[in-house]
């Protein structure tokens, strides 16, 4: 995510220049930069019809127009899925831990740390242990309306696909 500052660089960047900037998802491996390119030009290309900015357009912003209109393309729908969760997942894996499924409850308990501590049945201070935990690891940032929109959707794609490879 962009501060303030940041934000108004770019934006002077793209007038003095002629530009338009389209920002994809946040990456972690080199080899993805194909998919999250395409992120980045989506974003342009989409955010143009549905946003009012005129120069830095955000691929969160439009990533469900993104889905609606890969529906009927040989896209994979896994590209949909924040990469947060695969980090995690992974890392998850890697320590024994239990940070993705904090994220998912916190998700869907709305952000809220008493419900999500209730529903995961642990004290509230280990809940913010792992939240800042998490926050280390992605750099997501809780208080962003369309990151937290991206991880439902992203959550709900997973459980989509988990259901599907079941009735295979």
């Amino acid at each position: 995510q962009l501060g303030d500052a940041h934000r108004l660089a770019l934006v002077k960047f793209a007038q003095r220049h002629a530009l338009k900037i389209g920002m994809s998802l946040p990456f972690f491996k080199i080899e993805d930069f194909a998919l999250y390119y395409r992120q980045s030009c989506q974003a342009i290309e989409l955010g143009e019809g549905i946003s009012d900015e005129k120069y830095i357009y955000n691929y969160e912003s439009c990533i469900t127009s993104d889905l609606l209109y890969c529906v009927n393309q040989q896209v994979s729908i896994a590209s949909f899925i924040h990469p947060s969760i695969h980090l995690l997942e992974r890392y998850d894996e890697m320590n024994n831990t239990k940070l993705l499924e904090t994220l998912k409850m916190f998700v869907e308990h709305e952000n809220s740390a008493k419900e999500t501590a209730l529903h995961l049945n642990i004290h509230r201070n280990s809940l913010a242990y792992r939240l800042k935990r998490i926050e280390q690891i992605t750099s997501i940032d809780f208080q962003d309306g369309n990151t937290i929109f991206v991880l439902k959707l992203s959550f709900n794609i997973r459980e989509f696909q988990n259901k599907a490879k079941q009735l295979v």
